[in-house]
């Protein structure tokens, strides 16, 4: 092999090693993730700044519901961006570390927590929809008594969606077959979805049925589908909707959030 030859080899290795290498900076650059079942962003940057940037850049993309990410949502509401910006100045975890090469990062940690929801949520157009509701009243006037669960009916609603390839979303829309809401932001108390959560998401169906969200009893039911138009509505069978619409006139579980989603 001539001079020639190996130069070319050596300097294409070379080319190869250096777009490897900005490619790998640039992911680590933008790394960050959202953890739903603790309502958790983590995201880093090589400064504060660029660690907010970049939690900006995963909060923008958040699917607020079938009609709207989070930017356009932000966007359309005055006044929404500096009440996120001072609740992350407020709440940010912020933490610096160093690399083996001796770089600097700053690890953020930013928490969907009910201050967030309610800046969200305090726009009374969230929820709209032209999808009619699934008829199940209002609660009753008279709930049954508390009691042993087998006694006081269901305090709960699980959708287990694993194996659909739900896409998370701060309000998805539960639907029955008919594209009617069982469940979504127009039938529920605003209150309780500022301040325990809309929905919850966890990956273990035993650790739900326990969870404080749907307290002991809840009617646990597997959905059929996602909406292919908003990757994260939750389809569920017309039997199962008629099921839980009766209990849902008879107990309060619904209008008050105690809903949790199962996700893979």
């Amino acid at each position: 092999m001539n001079k020639t030859a190996k130069l070319i080899i050596w300097t294409l290795f070379l080319l190869s090693f250096i777009n490897y290498a900005i490619i790998a900076i640039a992911q680590e650059k933008f790394a960050g993730n959202i953890d739903w079942t603790k309502k958790v962003i983590e995201v880093n940057g090589s400064a504060q700044e660029e660690a907010q940037e970049n939690l900006w850049e995963i909060i923008n993309n958040i699917r607020m519901d079938k009609q709207n990410l989070l930017e356009e949502f932000i966007q359309n509401n005055a006044g929404m961006e500096e009440q996120i910006n001072k609740l992350i100045e407020k709440n940010a975890v912020t933490k610096e570390r160093k690399k083996a090469d001796g770089r600097k990062f700053v690890d953020l940690t930013f928490s969907l927590d009910s201050e967030f929801n309610k800046i969200i949520l305090s726009v009374q157009s969230v929820g709209s929809s032209k999808r009619p509701p699934f008829r199940f009243g209002p609660p009753a006037a008279n709930p049954a008594p508390i009691g042993p669960s087998f006694m006081r009916g269901p305090t709960g609603l699980i959708i287990d969606a694993r194996g659909l390839k739900l896409t998370p979303s701060l309000a998805p829309k539960i639907l029955d077959e008919d594209d009617r809401i069982i469940y979504g932001l127009a039938t529920v108390n605003r209150s309780y979805a500022t301040n325990s959560g809309f929905v919850k998401y966890m990956r273990d169906l035993e650790r739900a049925e326990t969870s404080p969200q749907v307290a002991n009893n809840p009617i646990v039911v597997k959905a059929i589908d996602i909406d292919s138009d908003s990757g994260s509505d939750i389809i569920i069978s017309s039997q199962d909707a008629e099921m839980i619409s009766r209990r849902a006139r008879q107990y309060d579980f619904l209008h008050k959030c105690r809903v949790i989603i199962i996700i893979d």
